[in-house]
């Protein structure tokens, strides 16, 4: 059984961002299972870069995950926009090496009311207005 599944959308914005060669990467605080799992929901392919926590020894928000992934994409954080779920982990860590960051909150505005600092998005799509 597959545990984990895209949410609706995903695949077709992962794909828009490949085809106008957009680079993606993923920095995710996760296990040794995560190549799997992105294999197994047929989304590995559209990304250039992966930065796992297990595999390079530090978490987010820790800045080094965040420095590691730049270096690994040869890009300056400048040029990026971090996309993450968790504004304190996401927003704050990517801001310590001075990515622009957008919270995802597919669920409304509960539980990020308080966040004034930080662009909130809905879907994956809205990205868009921001690029």
């Amino acid at each position: 059984a597959q545990y984990w599944l895209p949410f609706n959308g995903v695949r077709e914005v992962l794909a828009v961002l490949k085809k106008r060669s957009i680079g993606r990467g993923i920095i995710s605080n996760w296990d040794q299972t995560a190549r799997d799992v992105l294999t197994a929901s047929g989304l590995i392919e559209f990304f250039d870069h992966l930065v796992i926590s297990c595999e390079v020894d530090c978490t987010k928000p820790d800045k080094r995950i965040f420095e590691i992934a730049l270096q690994q994409a040869g890009v300056s954080a400048s040029d990026c926009i971090y996309i993450g779920d968790n504004y304190y982990d996401d927003a704050l860590g990517s801001r310590k090496v001075g990515m622009n960051a957008l919270v995802i909150n597919r669920f409304g505005k509960l539980g990020v009311e308080e966040i004034t600092d930080c662009p909130v998005i809905h879907r994956l799509s809205d990205l868009f207005d921001h690029i």
